[in-house]
């Protein structure tokens, strides 16, 4: 009898403390219902949100008042602006937003619209185009991504190529297989040609547009490295070879170091034959005349053992096709 009375006794207890949590904490709080969930919740500070347009229905250019409030796109708009990726957190960030539909916002800081202005100096001013760049350092969550984010989207709203990478750590994480060139340097065609298919997806109408220049076109061997300086590296084994020729032909007891004027015309001449017959790879022999960068683009992506170089010719190719601030009306700012 009294282990019934104390089993009882417990299970009376236990649905006091039942009934007690459920009524500080409802069901319907810990468990949403999701067809009862509204679909966007109504903002608190609608000020933080920047204007679209200006009065005269351009794109709205922030002022240093603005520091601190947010560009406001729709989902769909933020990925096709930036169909490569986006940088940082943000991605977490978005997964963390409950509504699926609700307008996404990313804030305009300090640094932000300091690099916008000075790229507006290199649009407009030719005095300014000799500036190679800057340097956006931080520690980790401080907001570098961010700032990238916005530029990235405040460029190509207003029609600028933009080539961006947003996840650069992939090329230490994942596993790709990597060639060593006789220069040094590491050929990594299966990541350069990923990179060239995610810059065409939203570069591929200015890629059409810009004609190649042949007077650099193939300038670059497979490894991206000057075509001139990969010859060089041959010079010598062809050097080599010619000094046995000249044994054999003159014997071996010739002093290679006081050759004869006839010895000497000699060793030019077979040295002459041998560069003629070094023959380096490039992609100027299957594509000896392409139109516009697109067709550097596309060759690469049907053919990866290219595509390394193909990724040197085409930031070759804008460097020396950027649009000076007397370029003509139509063309892309880069």
């Amino acid at each position: 009898g009294k282990s019934s009375s104390g089993t009882d006794y417990g299970q009376h207890q236990f649905k006091e403390q039942r009934d007690a949590v459920l009524e500080m904490y409802p069901s319907h709080i810990i468990t949403p219902d999701i067809t009862t969930m509204p679909l966007e919740d109504p903002v608190k500070r609608p000020d933080l949100w920047m204007p679209r347009q200006d009065d005269e229905s351009d794109e709205y250019f922030p002022k240093a008042s603005d520091v601190g409030r947010f560009m406001r796109l729709p989902r769909d708009e933020l990925m096709e602006l930036l169909p490569e990726g986006m940088g940082g957190e943000l991605p977490r960030d978005i997964m963390l937003i409950k509504s699926r539909q609700r307008d996404l916002g990313i804030m305009l800081r300090k640094v932000t619209l300091e690099i916008m202005r000075q790229l507006q100096c290199l649009r407009d001013k030719p005095s300014f185009q000799h500036a190679r760049g800057w340097l956006l350092d931080g520690k980790k969550g401080s907001g570098k991504s961010g700032v990238l984010n916005y530029i990235v989207c405040w460029a190509r709203l207003n029609g600028w190529l933009v080539v961006y990478e947003p996840l650069l750590s992939r090329y230490n994480r994942e596993i790709a297989e990597i060639k060593r060139s006789n220069a040094g340097l590491y050929i990594q065609n299966e990541f350069s040609q990923q990179f060239l298919e995610r810059t065409s997806i939203r570069n591929r109408e200015f890629f059409e547009q810009m004609p190649v220049d042949m007077s650099v076109y193939g300038r670059k061997a497979l490894d991206g490295n000057d075509l001139n300086f990969t010859r060089r590296l041959y010079a010598p084994l062809i050097e080599k070879a010619v000094n046995k020729e000249i044994v054999l032909k003159f014997g071996e007891d010739i002093d290679l170091e006081h050759l004869t004027a006839e010895q000497i015309e000699y060793k030019l001449e077979r040295m002459a034959h041998y560069r003629r017959d070094v023959k380096i790879p490039s992609m100027t022999t299957p594509l000896p005349e392409p139109g516009t960068l697109w067709d550097i683009v596309d060759f690469a992506l049907d053919n990866q053992a290219y595509a390394c170089q193909a990724v040197y010719e085409l930031f070759e190719q804008l460097k020396v096709g950027m649009v000076s601030a007397g370029g003509k009306e139509g063309e892309p700012q880069r």
